[in-house]
């Protein structure tokens, strides 16, 4: 996904420093679309945007952990990944105590929509920090100010909840349909053209259908991750979790099958099978 996002940026015209923690993977990226390595985070200092999409807060923490002592007044880091407003805040702080700036702008959407530059970006932010942000957020999607910094973070979590709930919903009514004599490609394309239909039904289509040959684009083992971070809000905030927890239970149940590098829509085939 970030290096989808980037490479937009790049098309747009912005000057690209690119760091990843496997060097030879920006060294890659950067042969095929410009730009400069950087062997440390720290040679991202002095950049006047610095976009983060990492797979969880720790790794969000460590990177800023590393980076925030070379960052100066007039930078904005931008934080891409659904990294959970507790990890949020703490490299928020880190970045904030070196006068630079941070907003939280998560993504909906596939790794389609990362390349089609089509992303819904969810951006927390002053109004005046969002009016910087937004040019190179409309570079690699459709920014949409939510409210104050932090709001965002939050957010893609009640989103994400909805999501995996959908998620388990489709693959009961596979199920149900299925074991009544109804073909699952008929079940899924009428869900998807109906009132429950939701763009992931029908971009991860083929993940439903033929979980072993189509594409990994997130997985059972992401999911859980993000659902740990949603039933955590959910519990500080005194929010309900009925669905949250079971879709959590489901997940969890999967992974110790052995399929938490399966791609999310495998929950389909589990329940076919079921």
């Amino acid at each position: 996904m970030g290096s989808r996002i980037a490479a937009n940026a790049a098309k747009a015209g912005h000057e690209m420093t690119v760091w990843n923690r496997t060097t030879a993977v920006a060294e890659e990226w950067v042969g095929e679309n410009g730009g400069v390595v950087a062997v440390t985070v720290s040679d991202l200092a002095g950049s006047e945007f610095i976009i983060t999409m990492l797979a969880d807060g720790d790794a969000l923490e460590e990177v800023y952990a590393d980076l925030a002592g070379s960052l100066g007044p007039r930078t904005v880091a931008i934080d891409m990944g659904t990294s959970g407003p507790e990890s949020f805040e703490k490299a928020r702080a880190l970045v904030e105590a070196r006068g630079a700036t941070m907003v939280d702008a998560p993504v909906s959407g596939a790794t389609a929509a990362a390349e089609a530059a089509s992303l819904l970006v969810m951006v927390g932010a002053s109004d005046e920090v969002y009016e910087r942000v937004e040019p190179i957020l409309q570079s690699v999607g459709n920014p949409v100010h939510v409210g104050p910094t932090g709001s965002a973070a939050v957010l893609k979590l009640a989103v994400n909840s909805v999501l995996y709930g959908l998620n388990q919903a489709v693959a009961e009514a596979v199920a149900l349909a299925e074991r009544s004599g109804v073909e699952p490609e008929t079940t899924i394309d009428i869900l998807a053209k109906g009132a429950a239909g939701a763009p992931m039904l029908t971009y991860r289509r083929e993940q439903y259908l033929h979980p072993d040959q189509a594409p990994i684009t997130f997985t059972i083992d992401l999911a859980r991750k993000d659902l740990t971070l949603a039933l955590e809000q959910a519990r500080r905030t005194g929010a309900p979790t009925g669905q949250l927890e079971r879709t959590m239970e489901l997940m969890e149940q999967l992974i110790e099958q052995g399929h938490g590098s399966q791609d999310m829509g495998y929950v389909v085939a589990a329940s076919r099978q079921a």
